[in-house]
């Protein structure tokens, strides 16, 4: 599997992620938290969608699509099975 599969699964995850923090954030008021996951949001986006665009072909931008999608998935169920859990505690 090359490198950038990789980099768009991880990237995704990241951006899943944040984009849970940044939603989690304002639903309980934490406004540092959310300032800074705003803040840096549209950095953290660039990664995949830079390397979507980059792909040749319509079967390449498939194949890149599927590897962010799986990484969308596995950033929501990190965040909501671990990381929100503790979260809560604060």
């Amino acid at each position: 599997m090359p490198i950038k599969f990789i980099i768009a699964y991880f990237g995704s995850i990241l951006l899943e992620f944040w984009f849970n923090l940044c939603a989690y954030s304002a639903n309980h008021n934490n406004i540092p938290l959310g300032v800074f996951a705003n803040l840096t949001y549209p950095f953290i986006s660039s990664i995949p969608i830079v390397l979507l665009v980059e792909e040749k072909g319509w079967k390449a931008k498939m194949k890149m699509a599927l590897a962010e999608g799986i990484g969308y998935g596995t950033g929501t169920f990190i965040f909501l099975s671990f990381i929100k859990q503790h979260l809560d505690n604060f």
